[in-house]
């Protein structure tokens, strides 16, 4: 029996389409602008090879996944080197099922997962050169809040306070 995505992934709203173009343009540049800032902060980083599992991997020394870091550029409201423009950060009902860790979360994962394993999510500015990072955990103490995104679809966000969140300059 085939069930789509947002079914799979026990969602309220709608998965938005993907937009391959826009993908290509914004998905290299985050990972690799974070990449190079991890470099300062931890010792084993990578891209996740697995490009349809969570985008960068932090690995211990035994190559164990401590870290998991899902990565989005924010093309049209957040243009400037400027912090956070927003009270609030959506975080994406679509991408729940990274912050709970769960089976779609690991098998898009060619490494073992450490227990205590954190995930967060990233998002940029389109420049690349300011983040916010929010723990996984922390999105997950937030309601669910209804919106309609540019594409005229229902999609569901939990928003997070932007003070809970790291700003960062990369």
């Amino acid at each position: 029996m085939m069930t789509d995505t947002a079914t799979e992934r026990n969602m309220t709203g709608t998965i938005k389409p993907f937009d391959a173009q826009l993908h290509a343009v914004t998905d290299k540049k985050g990972k690799l602008a974070f990449l190079s800032w991890l470099s300062n902060h931890t010792t084993k980083n990578i891209e996740n090879p697995d490009q349809y599992g969570i985008d960068i991997l932090s690995l211990d020394d035994k190559d164990r996944v401590v870290h998991a870091w899902e990565i989005e550029v924010r093309v049209k409201n957040w243009a400037l080197d400027r912090p956070f423009p927003y009270r609030t950060i959506n975080c994406l009902e679509r991408k729940e099922y990274l912050w709970r860790k769960g089976p779609a979360f690991k098998a898009k994962i060619p490494f073992e997962i450490h227990d205590k394993c954190k995930v967060s999510y990233v998002q940029l500015n389109k420049d690349c050169t300011r983040a916010v990072i929010v723990p996984g955990d922390v999105i997950l103490n937030y309601p669910k809040v209804r919106t309609t995104n540019r594409f005229n679809t229902v999609e569901y966000v939990r928003q997070v306070p932007a003070v809970k969140a790291a700003h960062i300059r990369i």
